[in-house]
């Protein structure tokens, strides 16, 4: 992406989300299937207040080829149970996350959307961008400044870590990842590892322990499932 669409590319540590350009990748997409003349519409739910925003005008998505909706809220709660303490204890495993997320979604407002393409013979696609993985051990990892701050990789110059907590890409190049300098490795953490710096080690270990994070290479992190739905 680096390379074929430049404009879109945002490196670590640059200002401005890397999914703003999310309307515009999708376009390209349909343009590379040859759906170039086919009408898109997309839209964002970020809080409630867009869901129900999205939901009072739903019907304006009729007459569209192709509706993309991006839904953030699961997301958004697996933020959440990082720092908000009641959503810790509610979602404390993997199966009391996957019931909470199942008690929105009952009575949610992209349910009723859903419901809405059931009704108008839309067919239906879910998926996500990517997975995520329970964390609960640290490893420890030094590097300049300009490290990435994501905790399930890192990517920089002279990095000193743990070889047996990491799967190391001394040439980002050979797996199509983008480097800044000549000299850029990349790290990522192995299993249910995450990284943290020496300063501050034990409050970053209890912080991040038990927490859903993302970015790094185990399958749960990069396979991405989907499911094709068809009202009856």
């Amino acid at each position: 992406m680096k390379k074929e669409l430049p404009q879109y590319w945002k490196e670590e540590g640059e200002e401005g989300s890397k999914n703003q350009f999310e309307k515009e990748l999708f376009q390209y997409q349909l343009n590379g299937l040859g759906l170039e003349n086919k009408q898109m519409k997309y839209h964002k739910v970020v809080n409630l207040r867009s869901a129900n925003k999205f939901i009072d005008a739903i019907h304006e998505n009729k007459e569209a080829d192709v509706v993309t909706l991006v839904y953030n809220f699961v997301d958004t709660l697996s933020h959440a149970r990082t720092d908000v303490e009641v959503i810790k204890e509610l979602a404390s495993n993997d199966s009391a996350y996957r019931r909470l997320t199942a008690t929105w979604f009952d009575s949610s407002p992209l349910r009723k959307a859903m419901q809405w393409a059931a009704k108008q013979g839309f067919t239906v696609v879910v998926t996500t961008d990517h997975g995520t993985v329970n964390v609960n051990r640290a490893s420890k990892v030094i590097g300049t400044k300009d490290l990435t701050t994501n905790l399930r990789f890192k990517t920089g110059t002279g990095m000193s870590y743990q070889n047996k907590h990491s799967l190391v890409v001394k040439n980002p190049d050979s797996i199509g990842l983008p480097k800044n300098h000549i000299a850029d490795q990349y790290i990522f953490a192995l299993n249910d590892l995450f990284y943290a710096y020496p300063n501050r080690f034990n409050h970053f270990v209890q912080y991040y322990r038990n927490t859903y994070q993302h970015g790094g290479v185990s399958l749960e992190e990069l396979i991405i499932p989907y499911a094709v739905l068809n009202g009856k």
